[in-house]
């Protein structure tokens, strides 16, 4: 048995932890003497520009005016799920719960949504935080997704590349017009250039990162090296862009989530076309 490092910084604390999801129930349960709770966990949810994936509409409005979600409903003896999966739509009575479920791997949705979900639900949550801890807790997850995405890329890559090819053989027929002649004729199927289209997509991860994300990739790891909790007039000049670069990262990891879904998408087609 192995015990994981305590690597997780809070995002009002210096109070470590080894999951993220760890994190957010340490907020929830107002154990952080930050002062951030439930309901400014639950306001930055419903705050995010793609709320509408993983939060009900029915309490977005509670929950953005910082209403207590369990003392509003609960007397109906209504049960509160304000998350919801974006992949089996199993509910949440919080976010914690939802982190939790996606990183545990316990439905389809692993890290092609974890792409697009660091961008809608863990970057509002990480734009909260003091810069010096917000560099560091980006660096983290920077840290453990160079290590799981490319294989994963390569993995779908390989699968629809394979696709592609054996697509492309059965693509043409031979005929045997007698003993010594046949003809080969080229099929009414181009199945397999979807295939292709979707192996360059899945791919397209690695090129994408290292050719759009790496100078705001390589000025927050800068960041991250050099992070203190000290206020100096020197650091806070330092720190005075990262809560504008880490947005940033997150709209360019956004359309980066998208090439995995779009692979996903024209395989589909491709299948059943």
């Amino acid at each position: 048995m192995k015990h994981l490092e305590r690597s997780q910084c809070c995002y009002g604390c210096t109070k470590t932890f080894t999951t993220l999801h760890g994190i957010i129930l340490h907020l929830e349960t107002d154990t952080c003497p930050s002062g951030l709770n439930l309901l400014h966990v639950n306001h930055a949810a419903a705050e995010c520009y793609q709320w509408r994936q993983f939060v009900d509409d029915f309490y977005r409005d509670d929950m953005l005016a910082y209403r207590p979600l369990k003392r509003t409903y609960d007397e109906d003896n209504q049960q509160v799920l304000p998350y919801r999966c974006p992949t089996c739509a199993t509910g949440f009575r919080q976010l914690s719960g939802l982190v939790q479920h996606v990183f545990s791997r316990a439905c389809g949705q692993t890290m092609d949504g974890g792409i697009l979900t660091l961008s809608a639900a863990m970057v509002p949550a990480l734009l909260r935080a003091p810069a010096p801890i917000l560099v560091r807790q980006w660096q983290a997850i920077y840290d453990r997704g160079k290590t799981m995405a490319p294989p994963l890329a390569l993995a779908a890559g390989c699968n629809f590349g394979y696709l592609a090819y054996y697509h492309y053989v059965d693509h043409y027929t031979t005929f045997a017009l007698s003993s010594r002649t046949t003809v080969t004729v080229q099929a009414a199927t181009y199945r397999w250039a979807w295939y292709l289209l979707a192996a360059t997509a899945a791919t397209a991860v690695v090129p994408y990162t290292l050719v759009v994300m790496t100078a705001v990739n390589g000025r927050l790891q800068d960041m991250a090296k050099v992070a203190t909790l000290s206020s100096s007039d020197d650091e806070k000049e330092m720190y005075i862009g990262a809560k504008g670069l880490v947005d940033e990262w997150a709209s360019l990891n956004f359309f980066r989530g998208l090439l995995p879904v779009s692979a996903a998408v024209v395989a589909a087609w491709a299948m059943f076309s």
